[in-house]
């Protein structure tokens, strides 16, 4: 099992960039500084304040962690953070098969290189096209322009706040809302 500092701070031990644990066969794991001493919170190169990034290596192509729990809070989603001395054992779920969600991390950013890649030449191909045939109202657009990158920004800092679990659900109900529109739209003629 893998510990990834996302708060920026190194871990003592020879500035480290992660701590790593070993799991026994009954699923007990205790982490351990670069001299091999399990780790008490205050020993050099230990699990220190912070928040962390869970990881395990090693699962069969078949399995992969459904859940990791600290106390009541989501260590998956929210990363696991840590204050003083631990006062809940971290829980790892690890179960076979199925579909994994999940978002791909590249250090503490989110990977977004497609959509760079894609929307842009999309949308301005999009434009030009609709435009050659006359379906764009310039004056429209540009009066929308700043409220689409103004609510783009807004938006994103508001997403940050909201737990993954809470976003899957108001973006359901989005669909839903929207697929009521589409099927009352459609019997409306």
């Amino acid at each position: 099992m893998r510990l990834t500092p996302l708060d920026g701070h190194l871990i003592q031990a020879a500035n480290a960039s992660a701590i790593t644990a070993r799991i026994t066969a009954d699923g007990a794991f205790k982490f351990a500084n670069s001299l091999g001493t399990v780790a008490a919170p205050d020993a050099a190169g230990s699990v220190g304040d912070g928040i962390y990034q869970v990881g395990l290596s090693g699962l069969p192509a078949n399995m992969y962690i459904a859940t990791a729990r600290y106390g009541t809070r989501d260590a998956l989603d929210n990363g696991l953070h840590i204050e003083g001395n631990p006062n809940a054992p971290l829980k790892i779920t690890i179960e076979v098969g199925g579909t994994v969600h999940g978002v791909v991390k590249k250090g503490n950013n989110t990977v977004s290189d497609s959509l760079v890649a894609l929307i842009p030449p999309t949308g301005i191909l999009a434009v030009l096209a609709y435009s050659k045939a006359g379906y764009v109202s310039w004056q429209t657009g540009l009066l929308l322009i700043p409220g689409v990158f103004l609510g783009g920004i807004l938006g994103g800092k508001i997403a940050k706040q909201i737990p993954a679990g809470g976003m899957r659900k108001i973006f359901a109900a989005l669909l839903f809302l929207l697929g009521i529109s589409q099927v009352v739209g459609a019997f409306r003629g």
